[in-house]
């Protein structure tokens, strides 16, 4: 098992954005989703999980050949505790296998 278990939050509708996903937003040319999973799944001894929800297939192309595991939170409108629920659940599922 990892040393460190990382857990990414990308579920959210992005309400405040208006119509925008604020994840898919371009940082520097990457979206901003990607820049911020990236750079976790680079971590030494790193075991990462996105927890998917809102725009799961868009988020989910934006990451496409990162080295990270996902989870899709179907409640994820329920508010960011089911996010966080979720990744722990398919992180301690991850670890028993």
């Amino acid at each position: 098992m990892a040393e460190l278990q990382v857990i990414v939050l990308a579920a959210g509708m992005s309400n405040r954005m208006e119509a925008d996903n604020k994840l898919l937003l371009p940082v520097r040319g990457m979206p901003l989703v990607r820049r911020s999973v990236s750079n976790m799944a680079m971590l030494k001894d790193a075991s990462v999980t996105v927890v998917l929800g809102h725009e799961a297939d868009r988020v989910a192309e934006a990451l496409s050949g990162i080295d990270a595991r996902f989870v899709i939170n179907e409640s994820f409108a329920d508010g960011q505790m089911t996010s966080v629920i979720a990744g722990l659940r398919q992180q301690a599922r991850g670890a028993i296998s």
